[in-house]
């Protein structure tokens, strides 16, 4: 007010009471009135509820902070993944092309999280997506089943890599190879009593080419399926060779709904 009085025009943001008497967001704008004889005689005052401005300000906060963390961990990831292709890589070309395709995979993932503001993920739209670009006009040779789940951002990222790298080694080698091959894609969620409930998620190769010995060498992609994942989401995996196809189970506790 005294400002205002000696002739300033004044622009703040501060707290005041509504008239219930609940501390809002304000911005005051304040001008001094002029009489005929150029004194101030009077000041305007205007105030704006800019409770939810402030509000949407602080959640871009939140969000530009929690991009910055996320982008942070994500080249992490990254970093990992090109410096483990590239020591199971025979050429730079093998590598850039599956570095390549370990990307995809991931940007699948990053995709469906953010049309849900990173809050995690349907599994069922999880594998549906994953498996889409080895799929085709045969959507028939892949079957996907299980009850409704939403899992949380970090065990969508780890799952997501896992199928990416199952469905591209069914593709070269295993199932989806031959024309008569399919692949089996199920969960099942069970309560244990303590905390939140189990989840077995499995990966069913059948009518590929038969498997007389499993592979005797192990690259990243099978490190990723049986180790990394695994650990990702505090579980176990399961990795099999049989003469049928490759089976994959991953199991491992949901947290307690919040």
């Amino acid at each position: 007010r005294r400002r205002v009085l000696k002739g300033e025009t004044v622009h703040l943001e501060t707290i005041r009471l509504d008239k219930s008497g609940k501390p809002i967001d304000v911005l005051v704008n304040a001008a001094p009135v002029y009489g005929s004889d150029g004194e101030v005689i009077a000041l305007s005052s205007i105030i704006h509820d800019i409770t939810a401005l402030k509000a949407a300000e602080k959640h871009r906060m939140i969000l530009l902070r929690e991009l910055a963390h996320r982008s942070k961990n994500q080249l992490a990831v990254i970093q990992s993944i090109a410096g483990q292709t590239a020591r199971s890589a025979a050429s730079l070309d093998d590598f850039l092309v599956d570095f390549r395709r370990r990307l995809q995979g991931i940007a699948v993932s990053h995709d469906l999280l953010s049309n849900r503001n990173w809050h995690g993920a349907a599994l069922a739209e999880l594998v549906r997506r994953q498996l889409e670009p080895f799929m085709g006009d045969e959507e028939h040779r892949v079957s996907i089943s299980g009850p409704e789940i939403e899992v949380e951002t970090a065990a969508a990222e780890a799952i997501g890599l896992a199928l990416h790298e199952l469905a591209t080694n069914s593709v070269k080698y295993g199932a989806l190879s031959e024309a008569e091959g399919s692949v089996d894609v199920r969960w099942t969620l069970a309560s244990n009593g303590a905390g939140g409930p189990n989840v077995s998620l499995e990966w069913i190769e059948t009518g590929g080419p038969p498997i007389t010995e499993p592979p005797t060498r192990k690259g990243f992609g099978s490190q990723m399926i049986e180790r990394l994942v695994a650990s990702a989401v505090s579980g176990r995996a399961t990795l099999e060779y049989r003469p049928e196809g490759v089976y994959w189970r991953l199991e491992y506790t949901l947290p307690p709904a919040a």
